[in-house]
């Protein structure tokens, strides 16, 4: 569960800071803080045991993450 948290992590960074570009730098920034916040409590999560919960706290960075890199038109 520690490596798909950190993977996941690591995918939302890059995926949003790969399109970005000088002016959507603060952005980046303010798509990542409730992709981190979920990520960190799904790492809470994990190390009480829950891993339920974990799953659901990573699906929804990876949400998040989507919406992020392709927001509604």
């Amino acid at each position: 569960m520690r490596c798909t948290i950190v993977l996941l992590a690591w995918l939302a960074s890059s995926a949003l800071a790969l399109g970005a570009e000088a002016d959507r730098l603060a952005d980046v920034a303010s798509a990542m803080a409730p992709i981190m916040a979920n990520l960190r409590t799904a790492a809470s999560y994990a190390r009480t045991g829950n891993i339920a919960l974990a799953q659901i706290e990573t699906d929804e960075a990876g949400r998040r993450v989507e919406a992020a890199r392709f927001p509604a038109r």
